[in-house]
């Protein structure tokens, strides 16, 4: 198009146009024009493909965005899912074996219920172990792959979590010790413990690290050779604010010769008399505890003298009665768990054969409290109750923990807690003696006197035994049950219970229940069948390996009892037996509390 004069042409195309002055040829301006043109939509097709490009990198991030937050969704459900597994699966780990078989079973059903099946699962692991307290801890272990959506595109399917919980359940029961029943009088039985040398075969499932010569003691690890104790002052302890912890013969030393002057009690009424070891006893090495003749039953009386004790064993667990000074070395440990549930040290002693066994040998001793002939390794047995926390239940706990270091022999030995001296001398009271069989003495002849109100002594879920009495049924107070447990259950088993006439027998009651309404019987057999409740006609069944002979073995499955819910109002578990001076140990379980994660 021509307007005005041939020096002004106007150009039009598209929608672009340009003015030309002073006569530009036209060729030359179609040239300009195809240029400008050009350059104009190149840059628009780059801006379109930057565009695209950062519409993939942002859908990209979404798409990813989606499945972490997908991921940390069912990450923290899969957390869930396995504290409640580990939670569900502690309540069944059972306290006579070191497996986890009854525990893994019950945490697989909780995780399938909760959507993770064991077949969905990449790993899962369990183990057991103990907290500082000696209660059960069961750990469970899972790793699950959680799919991904979005990130398949980029060569990501799924990423792999794993949670971890462990655990805990009061499923322990606190054993009274025998000297706490008796009020510290040693009657009938004491405790004992093997040194690391011994064989679990002789009694003892915790300490030896041979079960026999020639096999590993595999129940060691279980209990990581600790044997543990709680010790438990309530509000009604107003004796003192020193509780002091006494420990009867912590050496393997035996002191005495074969013959004693027994002291008779006032209710049986002999004059003291000269008796002796049987003839039977083949050394110093050997233990020698004398029948006095008076009764076993009766608390005003003292039914046997002790001699010696403690037993020495060659490390082939073979009887070593020619030595009398002993091989087991000891260690006894106080210590209270504190409001942060960690572990404070009040005391400890390790027994020392060559230096303390004059000073401890048939005697009851408090290592390093004022005027004791022992020395503490740290700290006193004589605990000042003002430094241990008050639980809400106006409970202060104080805990033992009991190890042999070394030896091959057996050391028996006890516990007793109450007021210092000073208590008994300020209301005209003679101090208890120091010596086993005078204290004894003392005890029968005043039981109302020295009885210790508010001071509990507890063996914690297992209690070794060693019984004095021979041929005669005696009925063990096992453990306190809370009127609250009604309508739950306890279990019983025993470790190496040998009997003169197998297989064994037992009967439990309750102290505060006629036996019309509670009486379990139990007998052992070979395969048992059960399904049974525990009538005379009708026993609980349990096995011991699959045999009649429980020597070196656990009664399994445990005996289970129901506890009463009916007009309940708390009451003692009782063992009636016959243990032919045996050495066993006791385990008891009550299904008490709920379940809490430690981990």
């Amino acid at each position: 198009m021509q307007q005005g004069n041939d020096n002004l042409h106007i150009e039009e195309v598209g929608e672009i146009t340009i003015k030309l002055r002073f006569g530009m040829p036209l060729n030359k301006l179609r040239r300009i024009i195809r240029t400008s043109n050009s350059t104009t939509l190149a840059d628009s097709g780059q801006s379109i493909v930057l565009v695209a490009l950062m519409f993939v990198i942002l859908l990209l991030f979404v798409a990813l965005a989606v499945d972490v937050g997908f991921a940390f969704v069912r990450s923290s459900q899969f957390s869930a899912a396995v504290d409640a597994a580990a939670l569900a699966g502690v309540v069944d780990l059972d306290p006579s074996t070191n497996d986890t078989a009854a525990a893994d079973v019950r945490a697989e059903q909780f995780l399938a219920a909760n959507g993770w099946s064991v077949d969905t699962l990449l790993d899962m692991s369990t183990d057991r172990s103990l907290t500082v307290q000696g209660l059960p801890n069961y750990t469970l272990t899972a790793t699950w792959p959680v799919d991904f959506f979005f990130a398949r595109l980029i060569g990501f399917t799924n990423y792999p979590i794993t949670h971890s919980a462990t655990g805990a359940f009061f499923a322990q029961a606190e054993i009274l010790t025998t000297s706490a029943a008796e009020h510290g009088h040693v009657r009938k039985a004491s405790q004992f413990i093997y040194g690391i040398d011994a064989c679990a075969e002789q009694g003892d499932p915790v300490s030896p690290r041979k079960s026999t010569v020639a096999s590993p003691n595999s129940d060691r690890a279980q209990f990581g050779g600790v044997y543990r104790y709680r010790i438990v002052a309530s509000d009604v302890y107003t004796h003192s604010n020193v509780l002091r912890i006494e420990l009867f013969d912590p050496d393997s030393y035996n002191n005495q010769g074969d013959a004693a002057l027994v002291t008779h009690t006032l209710s049986d009424g002999r004059p003291a008399e000269n008796v002796s070891c049987s003839a039977t006893t083949a050394g110093m090495g050997d233990s020698c505890v004398v029948p006095t003749g008076e009764s076993i039953y009766a608390v005003n009386q003292n039914p046997y003298w002790l001699q010696r004790v403690d037993e020495n064993w060659h490390d082939d667990c073979t009887p070593n009665s020619g030595d009398q000074y002993g091989q087991v070395i000891t260690s006894y440990e106080l210590y209270y768990i504190d409001d942060s549930g960690n572990r404070q040290d009040i005391a400890s002693y390790t027994v020392d054969n060559a230096r303390d066994y004059t000073n401890s040998d048939l005697r009851w001793v408090s290592p390093g409290a004022p005027g004791s002939p022992v020395p503490a390794d740290s700290g006193s047995f004589e605990v000042d109750l003002s430094g241990i926390p008050l639980s809400p239940e106006g409970l202060r706990t104080v805990q033992m923990d009991v190890k042999a270091n070394d030896g091959s022999g057996k050391n028996t030995w006890d516990l007793w807690a109450g007021p210092p001296s000073s208590y008994f001398t300020a209301k005209g009271i003679p101090a208890l003696s120091p010596d086993v069989n005078i204290r004894n003495v003392q005890l029968a002849n005043s039981p109302a006197a020295y009885y210790i109100k508010g001071v509990s002594v507890y063996a914690l879920g297992r209690l070794p035994v060693t019984h004095y009495v021979n041929g005669n049924q005696i009925k063990l107070p096992l453990t306190p049950i809370e009127s609250t447990l009604g309508g739950g259950a306890m279990y019983a088993t025993l470790f190496d219970y040998d009997t003169a006439a197998p297989p064994p027998t037992i009967f439990y009651t309750i102290d505060t229940v006629a036996e019309s309404d509670f009486k379990m019987y139990s007998s052992v057999v070979a395969s048992p069948t059960g399904g049974h409740i525990g009538t005379e006609a009708d026993p609980l069944q349990t096995s011991c390996e699959e045999s009649t002979d429980c020597n070196a073995r656990w009664m399994a499955p445990q005996l289970a009892m129901g506890i009463p819910d009916v007009f309940f109002f708390g009451g003692k578990l009782e063992a009636n037996y016959t243990p032919s001076q045996d050495d066993h140990v006791w385990s008891v379980a009550v299904t008490a509390g709920r379940p809490f994660l430690t981990r």
